[in-house]
């Protein structure tokens, strides 16, 4: 797997918020510096086809306005699927209308959120497990190939999280 680190700051770090991206297609995180940190590894907003947020503080979550707004810029007609905590939809809902005054239909392309279920897509494998934090925080595993590699976001690992941990290629 080819794991690009866009940042790993906090929200308040001089640092780019912690962000990362596997393979060119999903991506760890959308804070508010993501954007820029896509555009300056040019990555290819195309070719991610998965969101996971970990949790909704704004240095994991306030940059998903400003993701879908380049990706209808630059013509995007592949569907975004994106996983986060409970009430994943409703968030990033709130946050457009905040953001845009508009809502998941009007970007060009199809937009789907769910709260974070463990699934297939595009051949990973993605188990989510519980962190503890001051908000719902998700850890989540993604493996394809006999690779894995495991992103907690914030907050301290739980049991659960630390059963998704084991095996871990990279953590």
């Amino acid at each position: 797997m080819d794991i690009q680190f866009l940042g790993t700051g906090d929200a308040f770090s001089h640092r780019a918020n912690t962000s990362i991206l596997v393979d060119g297609k999903i991506l760890l995180d959308c804070g508010l510096t993501t954007v820029q940190q896509l555009m300056k590894a040019k990555a290819d907003l195309h070719r991610i086809s998965l969101l996971s947020i970990s949790h909704f503080h704004m240095d994991h979550a306030f940059g998903i306005p400003a993701l879908l707004s380049v990706c209808k810029k630059e013509g995007r007609t592949r569907p975004l699927v994106i996983y986060g905590p409970t009430g994943a939809e409703q968030y990033v809902k709130e946050l457009l209308a905040v953001a845009h005054k508009k809502g998941l239909d009007v970007f060009g392309f199809e937009i789907k959120v769910y709260d974070a279920k463990n699934t297939k897509a595009d051949g990973y494998s993605l188990t989510f497990a519980p962190m503890r934090h001051a908000l719902p925080c998700n850890a989540v595993s993604i493996e394809k190939d006999g690779k894995k590699v495991t992103y907690t976001g914030d907050g301290k690992p739980t049991e659960e999280a630390k059963k998704i941990m084991q095996g871990s290629t990279f953590s």
